[in-house]
């Protein structure tokens, strides 16, 4: 395959064989071409000459001109910029290399490095920006302070004393009790040993309910106000015991008919007649019956203790009467008491409430 000569080579040829140096000198005063400053030199002038035109696209105007002023030399392989850009072009890619590759082969080679590049900085670029995903960092379980305040329910009042325990559902840990201070607080450190493993909370006071919970020892889990609720119970005010009036019953009896005596007719005798005498009236009688004084039959001070339990009622009544037995009845809050009596007469008894005090009971009834 024949090697193809630059087309500037070919251009600087056809110069130099066609145009003397003057006339070369007229072309570039022509085109305009300062050219105080080349070379003496026919072949370095026309270098010169090219090269300028070369780097000021002044290419297609001096092969115009040439054409005038030589119209009987072939310049027509260089008329037009891009006839000439395309020649050059097809002689560059036809020109071979070393090792039997072209231009074109090594265009083609260049071309498929930059997109496998491309290729690889895209999918670089790909990977970093896809979302990643992030693994949670383990907290180590650590110490810490545990705070709770103990308060009355309803009241919001703070108890102090209060027994606050944690309980660790390990044998081999030991229960951590503290009590509340005047504020109602109790501080708590929780080691390591104990801090996020599973417990229960129990908090105790003197006249509330306990109260218990279960827990797990970790921060942020455990609460932070407990309030307790009261176990007292709320007296309930029953009216004052009215003692029973004795009544004095006066029996008027009625009086009796005085008898009328009406003398016989004795008959005359010739003795000296003697009438009968005339009865007096019966005396009359008031019966007045004895007042009978009140007794008490028994005194309460509370459910279990009992005063004059079985005593009798006084002498007013034929039989003796008693109070038997007092007794808390299931599922009940009163405390009843049982009384067994009987009356002939008229009486009037009462029960008698001694500072009673029947906690847990609310009442006091008779059966």
């Amino acid at each position: 395959m024949a090697v193809l000569l630059n087309p500037l080579a070919e251009l600087r040829q056809k110069l130099s064989e066609h145009f003397n140096l003057s006339e070369l000198r007229n072309l570039s005063h022509d085109l305009n071409i300062g050219h105080e400053n080349f070379p003496e030199n026919k072949e370095e002038f026309v270098r010169e000459l090219v090269d300028h035109c070369k780097r000021h696209d002044l290419l297609e105007t001096l092969i115009s001109r040439c054409e005038k002023l030589r119209p009987h030399v072939s310049w027509k392989a260089y008329s037009g910029s891009q006839n000439f850009k395309q020649r050059r072009k097809i002689i560059l890619e036809n020109i071979p290399l070393p090792g039997g590759c072209s231009i074109r082969n090594l265009t083609i080679l260049f071309a498929i490095v930059i997109i496998f590049t491309v290729g690889i900085i895209t999918g670089s670029s790909l990977i970093n920006n896809y979302p990643k995903t992030t693994v949670a960092a383990i907290t180590p379980i650590t110490s810490f302070d545990y705070s709770i305040r103990v308060q009355a329910a309803g009241s919001g009042e703070n108890l102090s004393g209060a027994r606050v325990t944690i309980e660790v559902r390990d044998e081999n840990i030991a229960p951590k009790i503290e009590l509340t201070d005047s504020n109602g607080l109790a501080r708590i450190f929780i080691d390591s040993s104990r801090a996020g493993k599973p417990g229960r909370l129990i908090v105790e006071a003197t006249e509330f309910n306990t109260y218990t919970q279960n827990i797990d020892l970790a921060v942020g889990n455990l609460p932070s106000i407990i309030q307790l609720v009261s176990n007292k119970i709320t007296p309930t005010d029953f009216p004052s015991a009215t003692q029973i009036s004795t009544e004095t019953i006066t029996s008027t009896p009625v009086p009796l008919d005085t008898p009328t005596l009406t003398p016989s007719l004795i008959p005359t005798n010739t003795s000296t007649w003697t009438p009968s005498p005339t009865p007096t009236d019966p005396p009359t009688s008031t019966s007045t019956n004895t007042p009978i004084a009140p007794n008490i039959i028994a005194n309460f001070d509370s459910c279990s203790g009992i005063n004059n339990v079985g005593g009798t009622m006084g002498a007013a009544f034929t039989d003796s009467n008693f109070l038997v037995e007092t007794f808390i009845p299931d599922n009940s809050t009163d405390c009843v008491a049982r009384l067994e009596y009987r009356i002939d007469y008229w009486a009037a008894f009462w029960i008698k409430l001694q500072g009673a005090n029947f906690s847990p009971h609310t009442a006091l009834s008779f059966k």
